[in-house]
């Protein structure tokens, strides 16, 4: 659902993503995951609207 929403212009511009467990208790940057499945959707074919170019560039340098 949230690659969908980023799809669909629900989130814009992120700059980070953060996966929250409280029922385990942790936490973790899940950017570089969601960046990864940004771009398959890409290689089918997907438009990637331009707020998330800045995420997509910052994720691949890392």
């Amino acid at each position: 659902m949230l690659i969908r929403d980023l799809l669909d212009g629900v989130c814009t511009d992120p700059v980070r993503i953060v996966a929250f467990n409280s029922a385990e208790g942790w936490s973790r940057d899940v950017t570089s995951e969601i960046a990864a499945e940004l771009k398959q959707c890409l290689v089918k074919g997907e438009d990637i609207p331009p707020s998330l170019q800045y995420l997509l560039e910052m994720a691949t340098q890392h």
